[in-house]
């Protein structure tokens, strides 16, 4: 968030890690370090770099960290590749920002050195255009300056050029006058906030986690949220978990003036904070309302948790407020992101491509609960597309499913196409409104191609498998005053079985008997009577003038008749969706079993002096893993003699390391050695390692 002193601008650009293996000392091997043209030592490869995206970078405000309004100026381009000024050193590749690193390329019990830096986007240089004057002949120069440094910023017209250890390399002229990239400098101790030393290892063997993927253990859903976007957190610092604490997540937004009746998602942010068993708020701050004026009051009473009791507005204490999709500051030793399923404020709507089922029903409205029936449906035979018409449609803020009840007839909605009428064999229902859908369609075929001809569909006055239906019709309120909108296009489609059984096409010489079976415009028809030179169609053919329909073929649907899907766009986090947090499934703690102690391990067994691990001269040390909480482990030689006892008690750390001296601190003698572990609650583990010299 730092503004550039220099130039004013704000530059940020993105991160570096690094990593060490010798105290910080250096920061790579050999193969990481990068030299200038002239083979002087200038810096190490990062071990990774996260750098702001594409379209980060394009949108970034030229003058604040933060989002900025639409006419203030931003960066207009993407910073990404090797800096021209400093060739060596990478701006990054559009990665995008991240918060967190998992670094799986480690050994066991070795300690690891780490530091973060940031770095900038540099100043770019201007160029020089030349434009030939048409008249006279001559050239006229043109100073172009870059879209990041629109106060023409001046670089110095001298570079230096410095090793990593202050001293000057060699000196340049630079006629164009920009910068390189600056990062901050690396860590050198603890003392520096971005330099940290660790050693990987287990935690205690008595306590669990949560799957990463299992958002919900952490975050639980309540039943009425409306929201469907992805949720994720991490851990930052174990040791600030507050595991005795029941957090509450709730979302306030407003409702946008385009948006349908009671859909509010416009500027959401997420109020934390603390509650007891029961869901209210643990600690509270009241208002009086009397006094208050009529717009304080509003917002009071309309703060996530908020209660009023008769002139007593009562407001949770706020543990944090955070924006949606962006990571929030560190909390109770963890961090958390909440994004939305979709962009609020695109250029165009955006693309979410194949709809979810929310739910798939029978014709009562009773769940159908066979997932091989689903699995059936939506996965392996039958797929449902649903796209937003235009942005206007989109900005409509369409938080709602539709109902799709399908027939095994095209007798679920008619619908004018053209001069004619098309059957279809579904209908559907607006479930926010609960009000039929009105539809169009234009006959176009499986491909919506209308250069494909009959044979795809195209202008049979029948619905085709894959063609595109429009919701035209779709009454909704907005402000107050029922319209009626165009809201998404409808694409259903399934599967046609393959084989010889299933190739029989229609060709108008031949004479079809009852219940024959053929294939035209991409569809199966069946004919309920003796049928020749009729093309197979839902249209409504009376030869004789009798009212009665003289088509025999009737359209073959793989559905069930009755069968109910439930579908809808990806849904925004809407005002008051909320979750509950119980802060003790992290870390939560199991009482020792025999079986738990069963993965202690001493590591390296045997140990062997002067194996390197990570040892010096006068610092020898092994490590006993995987135990619990607390325990107390217990070192005998092979002939009973007691060696050593260590107490182990970490809320976390499953590891306990013994520097091979004896409890006269004595250094130990090579050869067999017994240990056992007792834990707190009588548990016992005895096993053995050796020491070779």
């Amino acid at each position: 968030a730092s503004i550039d002193s220099l130039t004013g601008y704000a530059d940020f650009e993105g991160y570096k890690l690094y990593r060490s293996i010798d105290g910080g000392i250096t920061w790579g091997g050999n193969e990481d370090k990068l030299f200038d043209f002239d083979g002087n030592f200038v810096g190490w490869i990062p071990y990774a770099q996260f750098d702001l995206s594409s379209d980060a970078d394009i949108n970034h405000c030229i003058y604040t960290s933060e989002d900025c309004d639409s006419d203030e100026l931003k960066r207009n381009t993407s910073i990404y590749g090797l800096d021209p000024l400093a060739p060596r050193f990478s701006l990054g590749i559009n990665s995008g920002i991240e918060y967190s690193f998992i670094d799986s390329n480690v050994v066991d019990g070795i300690e690891y050195t780490y530091t973060v830096c940031a770095y900038d986007i540099g100043l770019e240089p201007f160029s020089i255009d030349y434009i030939q004057d048409d008249s006279t002949l001559a050239y006229i120069s043109d100073t172009v300056w870059a879209d990041t440094n629109p106060d023409k910023f001046m670089g110095p017209s001298i570079l230096n050029y410095y090793d990593i250890y202050g001293n000057l390399i060699r000196s340049s002229s630079n006629p164009e006058r920009g910068y390189p990239y600056l990062e901050t400098a690396r860590g050198e101790s603890p003392l520096d906030n971005n330099f940290i030393t660790v050693v990987p290892g287990y935690t205690a063997s008595n306590i669990s986690f949560p799957d990463e993927n299992d958002i919900e253990a952490i975050f639980l859903s309540d039943s009425s949220n409306i929201g469907t976007g992805e949720r994720s957190y991490f851990i930052v610092d174990r040791e600030e978990i507050a595991s005795d604490k029941l957090l509450k997540y709730e979302v306030k937004a407003s409702q946008g003036p385009l948006a349908i009746d009671g859909i509010a998602v416009e500027d959401p942010l997420v109020y934390v904070y603390e509650v007891d068993s029961d869901g209210s708020a643990k600690y509270t701050e009241d208002f009086n309302a009397s006094s208050l004026t009529f717009f304080q009051e509003d917002s009071l009473v309309n703060l996530p948790g908020a209660v009023i009791q008769s002139s007593t507005i009562t407001v949770p204490e706020y543990q944090l407020v955070q924006s949606l999709d962006r990571w929030s500051n560190m909390m109770d030793g963890i961090r958390f992101k909440f994004n939305n399923a979709l962009p609020l404020n695109p250029s165009a709507p955006p693309s979410f491509g194949e709809y979810s089922y929310a739910a798939l029903l029978n014709k009562d409205g009773s769940p159908i609960d066979s997932l091989e029936f689903i699995q059936w449906f939506f996965v392996d035979n039958i797929t449902i597309e649903m796209t937003y018409t235009n942005l206007a449609s989109y900005l409509r803020r369409l938080n709602f499913n539709y109902e799709i009840e399908f027939f095994s007839e095209p007798v679920g909605d008619s619908i004018s196409v053209g001069a004619g009428t098309m059957g279809l064999p579904f209908r559907i229902t607006n479930l926010y409104t609960n009000k039929k859908v009105g539809l169009t369609c234009f006959d176009m075929g499986t491909n919506n191609n209308p250069s494909e001809g009959v044979d795809k569909g195209v202008g049979d006055l029948s619905w085709t498998r894959g063609e595109e239906i429009s919701f035209t019709n779709d009454t909704v309120s907005i402000a107050g005053e029922q319209l009626v909108k165009y809201n998404f296009n409808l694409k259903i489609n399934y599967r046609i079985p393959t084989g010889k059984a299933f190739n029989k096409a229609w060709t108008p010489t031949t004479e079809y008997s009852e219940n024959d079976t053929v294939f035209f415009g991409e569809m199966f028809w069946v004919t309920s009577t003796t049928s020749k030179n009729i093309q197979p169609s839902t249209e409504f053919i009376d030869e004789n003038s009798d009212g009665i329909n003289d088509n025999s073929w009737r359209p073959v649907y793989p559905w069930r008749n009755g069968i109910i899907a439930e579908y809808g766009p990806p849904k925004f986090f809407e005002n008051g969706d909320s979750w509950t947090s119980d802060m003790s499934v992290l870390g939560s703690v199991a009482t020792v079993a025999d079986t738990t102690l069963d993965t202690i391990k001493v590591v390296p067994n045997p140990y062997i002096v002067r194996s390197r691990f990570n040892e010096t001269a006068n610092s020898r040390k092994i490590r006993f893993t995987n135990l619990p909480q607390e325990c107390r482990i217990t070192i005998f030689t092979i002939s009973g003699e007691l060696v050593k006892v260590l107490n182990h008690s970490s809320q976390f750390d499953g590891n306990e390391w013994w520097n091979l001296r004896t409890g006269n601190n004595q250094e130990v003698a090579p050869g067999l050695y017994i240990y056992h572990v007792e834990s707190k609650n009588g548990k016992e583990k005895v096993g053995k390692f050796a020491v070779i010299r």
